[in-house]
């Protein structure tokens, strides 16, 4: 009896899942908001939105999704710890096991120093895994204001359910405006559906009217680069923290052992000590100081690589929910949505993960002084 409820739960929320991402999306069709690099601005401090906030400070939908992100990561941490149990519970026994889940993790990579790059990789984990999940929350990246497209988007045509002079407002998911030449590639069948919907004639290729173009209000904070940049430096800076910190005299404190460390750690990129020695010792010399130069490159390799690889799947992956939710009815949508719920948790892994393996590296010490 039990295995059948448990069969019948499971069923019920496969049935809900598939509503919600398969067939809901066909009921009700996607706009595809315009694909932007670029955070666009949703409201001003100062300035005007029409002229681009110019003289003001824009509030960018990447902006207000990372505000989300944090009230919610603080609100959730605040509400469970100002009453612990011994006992957990909800919220708090997620919470719980997930943080001993990363500090495992930091402990098998750092040893006896987990406890000091747990915290910069645990938050970044945390901001990384909820950012990236907003893609998957309804109307997040696809509920905003519209304005007419600019540049070579094709945008919609406005719905004609949608009252004169009214302040919200509606676009046709079935017309996008099209140039003649495009009309004219289309299937006999694909013009034919343009025209039952009502959609209005092909435009010229010189058109300056170019339909209407959705702007997100709220916009998946890891889609923009800022944000992941800002996620890398962070990364990299506590990076060299720690490391400056790893090679400090042992048991010592102050400006001195400080400066020390600062020695000794740069000392790792720009190693001058061979090119003292006599004879062949110089050639090896040389070398040392080659591949220390090489790896002073790669901590700027390091930003660019956090920066580009959490950066590209999520921006990939929110245009591959909405172009599969457009063209693939039912099973697309879920099978896309299924990925991206794999995508965002694996990013966020990965990227607390390189964290915690480079601040331990940097730590580490040879030769004189090590410890």
């Amino acid at each position: 009896m039990n295995s059948m409820k448990k069969l019948i739960r499971i069923v019920i929320v496969l049935g809900i899942f598939v509503f919600l991402c398969g067939i809901l999306p066909r009921l009700v069709p996607t706009i595809l908001p315009t694909i932007s690099i670029e955070a666009e601005p949703v409201f001003c401090i100062g300035g005007g939105l029409i002229d681009g906030c110019k003289g003001g400070f824009a509030v960018t939908n990447s902006l207000l999704a990372t505000a989300l992100v944090d009230v919610l990561l603080i609100g959730l941490f605040w509400s469970v710890t100002r009453k612990l149990k011994e006992v957990p519970s909800g919220a708090q026994n997620f919470l719980e096991a997930m943080i001993e889940i990363l500090f495992n993790q930091a402990r098998q990579i750092a040893g006896s120093n987990a406890a000091k790059i747990f915290p910069v990789g645990a938050t970044i984990f945390l901001f990384v895994f909820f950012a990236n999940y907003m893609e998957l929350v309804p109307f997040v990246d696809s509920v905003g204001y519209v304005h007419h497209a600019e540049g070579k988007t094709q945008g919609y045509e406005l719905d004609k359910s949608t009252p004169e002079g009214s302040a919200v407002v509606f676009l046709n998911p079935k017309c996008r405006v099209i140039t003649e030449e495009a009309f004219g590639r289309l299937t006999k069948a694909a013009q034919q559906s343009r025209a039952d919907a009502g959609c209005q004639a092909p435009i010229s290729a010189t058109s300056e009217d170019k339909g209407w173009a959705v702007v997100p209000t709220v916009r998946t904070a890891t889609t923009d680069i800022n944000t992941t940049l800002a996620l890398a430096l962070a990364a990299v800076a506590a990076t060299q923290i720690f490391g400056v910190m790893g090679h400090m005299p042992h048991g010592k404190k102050g400006v001195g052992a400080v400066l020390t460390g600062i020695k000794r750690y740069l000392s790792k990129f720009f190693n001058i000590g061979g090119l003292r020695k006599e004879g062949v010792g110089k050639i090896f010399g040389a070398v040392d100081l080659f591949a220390s130069l090489l790896e002073g490159l790669s901590e700027f390799v390091k930003i660019i690589s956090f920066t580009f690889r959490l950066f590209g799947n999520i921006f990939a992956g929110t245009i591959l929910i909405f172009v599969v939710m457009s063209l693939i009815p039912y099973v697309g949508p879920v099978a896309a949505l299924l990925l991206e719920t794999f995508v965002g948790v694996i990013q966020a892994y990965v990227f607390m993960m390189l964290t915690f393996v480079f601040m331990n590296t940097a730590a580490q010490t040879h030769g004189e002084g090590g410890h």
